[in-house]
């Protein structure tokens, strides 16, 4: 998968908006997700990473967001909560672990 077909795939997780590939204070890249995080056994992480590269910055949220370990979480503290993991081909509902 191209970063620019990841970059797709992980805008579709939020809406119009709510994904952005941002520069911090030091010219490094990153990919913010508005109310997507990872359940990582009792706790939501929101996977920041810091690249050089826009390019690295869009694959390490991307490989962060698909590992089989896991699955995402989006809208956690709202009545809207959705558990997605990725099936290969698209974002695929799950139950969540309780």
């Amino acid at each position: 998968m191209t970063w620019i077909e990841a970059y797709k795939a992980l805008s579709a997780l939020c809406h119009v908006g709510d994904v952005a590939i941002r520069m911090d204070v030091n010219s490094n890249w990153y990919v913010s997700l508005s109310s997507v995080e990872r359940k990582e056994g009792g706790c939501l992480s929101s996977g920041g990473s810091h690249e050089a590269t826009i390019e690295q910055a869009v694959m390490k949220k991307w490989h962060w967001a698909i590992d089989p370990q896991y699955y995402l979480v989006i809208n956690a503290m709202l009545p809207s909560r959705r558990a997605v993991r990725w099936n290969g081909f698209m974002w695929q509902d799950v139950q969540e672990e309780k």
